[in-house]
């Protein structure tokens, strides 16, 4: 039998409705279901990297914004994510870890702006018996961090790099000017097994004698990769059978390049890459 239940009668399903965040890329705010004529409160704001959240809106277009203290809900409704783009300096701290150096109690750290580059320390770190071949993104040492291309985009440690008894190989501007074949015999494996060694650097005497900028060091590939040319400049090389790509097995030469006095200077330094 049918009977009416009158003004005291509520429907709770007709009574409710659902607010949607749409955080518009930011991170995700989770809908609310609230009863009719109920005020939002207001949730924690979103994130999202490289952004400043302003406020929430009605409609996508960003044209009125929902007030929490005085609007309300009276049906299903959206509300919209405004952001801004963030100009303010985002600072990271880099730490150069020495990963077993001389002086690993004390490492070297610096701030950088979020997307800029970084110079490595002035000095580079000791290590009695071992020498040092660079600054790495993980304590294993597989991928070397790059000064002139690589970013920072968050705190970063560096570690560094160490090989025992590590090729050392020094040249001096009277070996360059007399062109003298140099008396080196490097061997590099390509593996590091039977003994040898897998990295050497070739190291220029005193760089400041040279005019600025002008030190050059290049590798011509053979087999698959010939025309393919490595270029470094700077006072020293580094060769590691392990990174050069075309790491045939036999001779290979390094060439070096020097201004000194307005002359332009060049020599060759031959190794040798085995199993």
């Amino acid at each position: 039998m049918y009977r009416d239940l009158g003004p005291m009668y509520w429907n709770r399903e007709s009574n409710f409705f659902t607010v949607i965040f749409d955080s518009t890329g930011g991170s995700e705010v989770p809908e609310l279901s609230l009863r009719k004529d109920s005020n939002i409160i207001k949730p924690q704001d979103p994130f999202m990297e490289g952004y400043v959240f302003l406020a929430w809106y009605t409609d996508p277009e960003y044209t009125v914004p929902w007030d929490f203290d005085n609007d309300i809900v009276i049906e299903d409704i959206t509300l919209y994510a405004k952001w801004e783009i963030d100009l303010s300096p985002v600072l990271y701290t880099v730490i150069f870890y020495n990963n077993g150096g001389d002086t690993q109690a004390d490492p070297e750290s610096l701030t950088a702006e979020r997307g800029g580059l970084i110079m490595p320390p002035l000095i580079e770190p000791a290590r009695a018996g071992y020498g040092f071949y660079g600054w790495y993104k993980e304590p294993e040492c597989i991928n070397r961090w790059d000064f002139a291309a690589d970013t920072v985009t968050s705190d970063t440690t560096l570690y560094a790099r160490w090989v025992q008894n590590a090729i050392i190989i020094s040249i001096s501007i009277e070996q360059i000017i007399d062109k003298a074949p140099l008396p080196y015999n490097i061997t590099l494996s390509r593996t590091g097994s039977g003994g040898y060694e897998t990295l050497a650097s070739v190291v220029l005497e005193n760089p400041g004698y040279y005019d600025t900028d002008s030190i050059r060091w290049q590798l011509i590939g053979v087999g698959s990769y010939t025309g393919v040319i490595l270029e470094g400049f700077g006072p020293s090389y580094q060769l590691d059978a392990n990174d050069i790509r075309y790491n045939t097995i036999g001779f290979h030469t390094l060439l070096l390049e020097v201004k000194f006095e307005g002359n332009i200077y060049h020599t060759n330094i031959m190794f040798e890459i085995t199993n």
